[in-house]
C-alpha cells in the first residue's frame, strides 16, 4: 500500500494546535498559533516544510522498494534480484544466394561486407555456378531496421571476381530476427509476470520466461508432452501478431535447450500459424470515427487474448466492441459461435464486413 505524505498545511496545523494545547496553562492568556499572522504561526509552518520535505524523501524510499512502482532506474537492480536482465537488440540474419552463371570455385569470403556496410558474410561458400548455393549473412547493427523481404538484392561493396554479377539474393525466408533492446518499462513488466509464475526447473511458464528474455514481446505457449514423454515443443508468435522467422526460431531453440532439464529428450521451437479472424458486424452510429475505433478495440483484444491455439469467446468479444469510442451498440453477424483454435493457432486482427444497422 502507498505511503502519502501530509500536506504542509496539515502538518502545520497540528503544530499549531499541539503548540496551543502546551501553552494554554503556561502563558496567561495563551499563544495563537491558529492566525496567519501571528507569530507562532509562521514558527509552525517553518518545521512544517521541512517535515514535509523528509516525508516525501521517506515516500520515495519505500516507493522504490516494490518493482511497479520504483523509478524506472531501478528496475535493472530489482530485475537483478530475480536474475533477470534487460533483453539486448538482436542483429538480423538469414541467408542469401549468389547469382546463376557465376565462375565454377569462386569464393565468397566470411565477412564480405553488403549493402554499404550494413551486412556481412557470416561463413565462407564456393560457387558452383547454380545460383542456389546458401550464404549466411548477418546484419552488422542490431535492430528491426536489418529486417528485408526475401527477394532483395544486396550489392557486396568490394567487387568479387569470377561472380556474374555483384550481389546477392535473399531467398525465401528473409532477413529477420532483428528486435530493438528491451526498454525499462518491458523489463519491469516481464520481471512482474516471472515473480508471478516463479522458474520451476522446466516445469509451466518457464519456457515462456526464457524465450522472452530473448525476445519480450513474443507471443508463447507451451506444449510439454508435445510429440511423447520428454519432448516439449514451443509455440512462438511476434507481436503484434506474425509468424516467427527460422532465423528467431533458432535462436530461442538454441537458449531453451541450453536451460531445459535433462529428462527433456527433445525440444522444438515452431512458429505460431497466422490466422486472420473475419468479421462481419454492424455498429451504430456507423461512421469512420467509430469503425476506426472499433477495429481497433479488436486489435487490442486479439493481442491480449485468446493466445496461441485459445479460443475467441463471443461474450469477450462483444464486451471488447462495446468499449470502443462512440459506440453505441453493434450486432456479431458473424461468426455465429465461438471460434476455437487449433494447437499453433495464433488469431489476428482480419477484415471486417461492415453492414447496415437493422
Amino acid at each position: 500500500m502507498p505511503w502519502i505524505p501530509d500536506a504542509p498545511e496539515a502538518i502545520a496545523a497540528r503544530l499549531a494546535a499541539a503548540w496551543e494545547a502546551e501553552f494554554q496553562h503556561e502563558v496567561p492568556d495563551g499563544v495563537d498559533a491558529s492566525t496567519a499572522v501571528a507569530p507562532w504561526s509562521a514558527l509552525a509552518r517553518s518545521p512544517a516544510q521541512a517535515l514535509y520535505g523528509t516525508q516525501l524523501g521517506f515516500a520515495a524510499e519505500v516507493r522504490d522498494f516494490w518493482l511497479d512502482a520504483c523509478d524506472e532506474d531501478l528496475v535493472p537492480e530489482q530485475a537483478a534480484r530475480l536474475g533477470l536482465s534487460q533483453a539486448v537488440a538482436q542483429r538480423s540474419g538469414g541467408n542469401a544466394n549468389p547469382p546463376a552463371g557465376s565462375t565454377v570455385g569462386t569464393v565468397i569470403p566470411v565477412n564480405a561486407t553488403l549493402g554499404g556496410g550494413r551486412y556481412r558474410v557470416t561463413g565462407a561458400r564456393t560457387v558452383d555456378g547454380t545460383g542456389t548455393e546458401v550464404v549466411p549473412i548477418l546484419a552488422v547493427t542490431a535492430g528491426v531496421a536489418g529486417d528485408v523481404a526475401a527477394g532483395t538484392v544486396l550489392a557486396f561493396d568490394s567487387p568479387i571476381a569470377g561472380l556474374a554479377a555483384q550481389q546477392l539474393t535473399v531467398d525465401a525466408d528473409g532477413i529477420s530476427g532483428g528486435s530493438e533492446q528491451e526498454t525499462m518499462e518491458e523489463l519491469r513488466q516481464r520481471a512482474i509476470a516471472w515473480r508471478r509464475r516463479r522458474p520451476k526447473g522446466g516445469g509451466p511458464g518457464d519456457y515462456i520466461s526464457w524465450t522472452q528474455a530473448i525476445y519480450p514481446k513474443a507471443i508463447v505457449k507451451e506444449l510439454p508432452l508435445w510429440a511423447g514423454l520428454g519432448r516439449v515443443g514451443v509455440v512462438v508468435g511476434m507481436a503484434p501478431g506474425r509468424a516467427a522467422t527460422s532465423t528467431e526460431l533458432s535462436r530461442i531453440g538454441t537458449a531453451l535447450r541450453a536451460q531445459a532439464p535433462l529428462d527433456v529428450a527433445d525440444l522444438t521451437a515452431m512458429s505460431a500459424v497466422i490466422v486472420p479472424f473475419d468479421l462481419t458486424l454492424a455498429v451504430d452510429p456507423d461512421s469512420t470515427a467509430v469503425r476506426a475505433a472499433v477495429q481497433a478495440a479488436l486489435a487490442t483484444f486479439l493481442a491480449a487474448e485468446p493466445g496461441i491455439g485459445g479460443t475467441v469467446d463471443l461474450s469477450r468479444l462483444w464486451e471488447a466492441i462495446s468499449s470502443a469510442a462512440g459506440e453505441y451498440r453493434h450486432r456479431i453477424i458473424a461468426p455465429a459461435a465461438d471460434v476455437v483454435g487449433t494447437t499453433r493457432q495464433l488469431f489476428v486482427p482480419g477484415t471486417i464486413t461492415w453492414v447496415a444497422w437493422p
